[in-house]
């Protein structure tokens, strides 16, 4: 089946630390992939908005939510690596049309642990990124065929 150009659910998410094995992280109930880009603005003289903007930063971060409490706090604070991440397909799944983000540099910065009366616990792993070079984006992403 054609792909659907919609995604759902999120498969293969895991965390390689710089001289170590993939950590699979099981459960995932999200993954936000935020730029945080930062742009400047300029005005001048009697100005109310400004009048011209540009890139000036983009440092980007992951968080995944999971219920997966084990596995994240297993993941020391400081820990470098590399980030993967399959967004599914609507139709097919993790085959043709699927989104995987792949992140060369990021580190783990922290999360939260939290549990409701009669919820299910949930862990929430955060990881900033950095450019190898100043310029190149550590975050990448391909569709599968």
């Amino acid at each position: 089946m054609a792909a659907s150009g919609r995604f759902m659910n999120w498969s293969s998410v895991t965390f390689t630390p710089t001289s170590g094995s993939p950590v699979t992280i099981t459960e995932v109930q999200n993954v936000t992939i935020d730029p945080r880009v930062v742009l400047k603005g300029a005005s001048g003289d009697g100005d109310l908005a400004p009048t011209a903007k540009t890139l000036e930063y983009i440092d980007p971060h992951i968080t995944v939510e999971t219920e997966d409490i084990k596995t994240v706090n297993a993941l020391g604070f400081g820990t470098r690596g590399s980030f993967e991440a399959t967004h599914n397909d609507f139709y097919n799944g993790s085959g043709s049309g699927a989104m995987t983000y792949t992140v060369s540099n990021c580190i783990v910065a922290g999360g939260q642990r939290s549990g409701a009366h009669r919820q299910t616990g949930r862990a929430t792993l955060i990881c900033e990124t950095y450019s190898s070079d100043g310029t190149t984006s550590p975050i990448a992403y391909s569709y599968a065929a």
